[in-house]
């Protein structure tokens, strides 16, 4: 899969921008699987838990925000205004990566 300056390679657990390895956790792996599944398309916490949480070492409401953080400050150009990973305020995240 390929999104502007990125290679998301599933099978191979790899992540890439132009080329250069990016090291993702389990857990951050598992949210860009379960996120770049459904493009443009608004999951809510629970929804993205749910698809997670039995890869996830002990997962709350919170484990999702927490992820959300560490993927913008690794892949986005300005986590403060993200574009890959983007909030939709009283329902969830969308990935928007295209």
């Amino acid at each position: 899969m390929h999104f502007g300056e990125w290679t998301f390679d599933v099978q191979r657990r790899a992540l890439s921008r132009n080329g250069e390895p990016v090291k993702l956790t389990k857990a951050e792996y598992e949210l860009l699987v379960a996120l770049s599944s459904y493009p443009n398309q608004v999951l809510s916490r629970e929804r993205i838990l749910n698809m997670i949480s039995h890869r996830v070492d002990a997962p709350n409401d919170r484990t999702i925000d927490v992820l959300i953080r560490r993927m913008r400050a690794k892949m986005e150009m300005d986590p403060k205004n993200p574009q890959i990973f983007v909030t939709v305020h009283g329902e969830g995240y969308m990935f928007a990566g295209d």
